[in-house]
C-alpha cells in the first residue's frame, strides 16, 4: 500500500505538471494549496503516536555478510533510478516528446507491479523474482531501442517502470530476510 501510495501521488504529480504548468504563480499556489491540506489533515485527523523502539546500526562486518544479491540489487535500483531521472528527460526531449506525456507511463507501470510483487514472491525466491525484473527491464530497454514509434516507446516505458521500481522492494526486503527486527529501521 505504501509503495502504491508513493507511486500513484509521484504519477498524479507528473500528470499535474502537464495540467498546471511550470510558469506564472500556478504552480506555488498548487503547492501550497497541497502542503495546507496535508497539514490539516495531521492536524484533525485523530492517531496515536508510533510505538518507540531501539534500533541498532549495522556495522561493516555485519554488512558485508548480508545477501550479496540484494547489495547488488539496491547498488543496480539506485544507479539506474539516478540514470532515468536524470536523463531520461533528455532522451524524450531529444525524440520530440514532452516528458509529462510518457514520465507517467513508467510510475503507472511501478504502481501496476506493485500488487504482484507480494504475491510472486511466494511461488519464487526473492533473487530469481530480481533476476526476472532485471530481465525485464533489459527488455523493455531493447523493446524501446529496436521498435520505433510512439507505442512501443509507450510500452517500452511502461515495463522499465515495473522492472525498475520492483528492484528496490525486492532487493530490500531480500536484505532483511534474515535480520532481527532490531537492525531493520535504523537510527542516525
Amino acid at each position: 500500500l505504501y509503495m502504491g501510495a508513493l507511486y500513484g501521488g509521484s504519477s498524479l504529480g507528473q500528470l499535474g505538471i502537464g495540467a498546471i504548468g511550470v510558469g506564472g504563480m500556478l504552480p506555488f499556489a498548487a503547492i501550497f494549496t497541497m502542503l495546507i491540506l496535508a497539514i490539516g489533515v495531521l492536524l484533525f485527523a485523530r492517531s496515536e503516536q508510533p510505538e518507540a523502539s531501539h534500533s541498532t546500526p549495522l556495522s561493516l562486518k555485519q554488512i558485508s555478510k548480508l545477501n550479496h544479491a540484494a547489495i547488488i540489487g539496491c547498488i543496480v535500483s539506485g544507479l539506474t533510478l539516478g540514470a532515468i531521472y536524470g536523463l531520461m528527460p533528455l532522451e524524450l526531449l531529444n525524440r520530440g516528446i514532452a516528458h509529462d506525456d510518457l514520465g507517467s507511463l513508467m510510475v503507472l507501470g511501478a504502481m501496476a507491479v506493485q500488487p504482484l510483487i507480494p504475491a510472486l514472491s511466494k511461488y519464487l525466491g526473492r533473487t530469481l523474482l530480481m533476476a526476472l525484473f532485471c530481465l525485464l527491464g533489459v527488455a523493455a530497454i531493447t523493446l524501446t531501442a529496436a521498435v520505433s514509434g510512439i507505442y512501443a516507446l509507450g510500452a517500452g516505458l511502461f515495463l522499465l517502470g515495473m522492472a525498475i521500481f520492483a528492484l528496490y522492494p525486492v532487493a530490500i526486503n531480500l536484505a532483511c530476510d534474515k535480520l532481527d527486527a532490531s537492525f531493520i529501521v535504523f537510527d542516525f
